[in-house]
């Protein structure tokens, strides 16, 4: 194996999927889920969902699906093998799901778990096919940057096919087992047939085709399916600001009028971007010590929210410590962080 090969597969096969876990985790500012269950849900993507899809393929003869590359070779298209993926795929975020019950609150959490499986997965299929097709015909099959991208790109559809099924069972997270796994088949069903259409889409679209070229139309058709995974990233970029900032927004709004968090605070901490404009002009202002201190400040407003919230939601998360405590920190928070203010003067 030469170290070129092994250095590409790792920047473009894991250096994504690497980076897109840092995202999604740092996309949750309020109340990140902990590392060790992300973990788990990793390892089950990238380990014992490609493994057993990988044995049963093999064991069937069936030409295997997991590889990151936009195109399909049209001798291996088979509706058999994305079907095993996805089965297998689906068994794996229940499995998470089933473990970190707990913890999800709401179809959101349910779409993070189900796309951690998917990066993971994503990452499986990257490294070993890139680290293959390099040492095959390092110049010809995947020798340009932009062959390169197009695979990575690929690659995320594995997030948003593991997002689906884990959105199914965030819908379903408070129901019997029975619903449970009715809502793992469904959206491991609706996997399957994206699946299909990423793998199927551009020969369909190649045969509507004008002098052995494929209309305007026909090219965006075969790059579309390619797109589903940059979709579901932007879904939970997007999903994540606005449900958090409106989840601490109810639950300090009471807060408020009783006295505990002042108007101006509650106006940053549902903000992210005047948070970080507060922060800054504090640590620029008045130095560290009370940037800390302002960062404890919004901190803990932030998760006597959440604390509120899991109350209201009843079952493990409920359970911790009581809410007047987090109002005892804030009182302090506050009162620190008027006697440096006082200092600095």
């Amino acid at each position: 194996m030469e170290l070129g090969n092994l250095w590409t597969a790792l920047a473009w096969g894991i250096l994504p999927g690497v980076l897109l876990l840092a995202l999604v985790w740092s996309l949750d500012r309020y109340e990140k889920e902990p590392i060790r269950l992300l973990t788990i849900a990793l390892a089950f993507g990238a380990v014992a969902a490609p493994l057993v899809a990988f044995l049963v393929q093999k064991a069937f003869g069936v030409p295997t699906s997991i590889r990151a590359i936009s195109l399909i070779p049209e001798s291996q298209l088979s509706v058999v093998s994305p079907l095993v993926e996805e089965v297998v795929r689906g068994l794996a975020v229940l499995g998470v799901f089933l473990l970190v019950r707990h913890e999800v609150d709401d179809l959101y959490d349910g779409l993070l778990y189900g796309a951690v499986v998917g990066i993971g997965f994503a990452m499986a299929a990257g490294f070993p096919s890139i680290l293959a097709t390099q040492a095959e015909a390092p110049a010809a099959a995947v020798g340009t940057n932009a062959g390169l991208f197009a695979s990575a790109v690929s690659g995320l559809n594995h997030l948003f096919y593991g997002g689906a099924i884990g959105l199914a069972l965030g819908y379903a997270r408070s129901a019997s087992m029975g619903r449970v796994v009715g809502a793992a088949a469904v959206g491991t069903a609706a996997a399957f047939g994206f699946h299909l259409l990423h793998d199927y889409l551009p020969w369909w679209a190649a045969i509507d085709s004008v002098g052995g070229e494929p209309s305007s139309i026909g090219r965006f058709l075969a790059n579309l399916p390619n797109l589903l995974g940059i979709l579901a990233l932007a879904v939970v970029v997007i999903w994540s600001a606005a449900r958090q900032a409106k989840l601490v927004a109810t639950q300090l709004r009471d807060e408020v009028e009783a006295g505990w968090v002042t108007a101006e605070e509650y106006a940053v901490v549902t903000d992210p971007q005047r948070r970080f404009t507060s922060l800054a002009r504090t640590l620029f202002s008045q130095g560290d010590d009370a940037w800390r201190s302002l960062r404890r400040l919004y901190a803990t407003e932030i998760e006597l929210a959440f604390r509120k919230h899991h109350r209201a939601l009843g079952g493990p998360q409920s359970r911790g410590p009581d809410e007047n405590e987090y109002r005892a920190r804030i009182a302090e928070a506050r009162a620190q962080l008027g006697q440096k203010a006082e200092a600095a003067r």
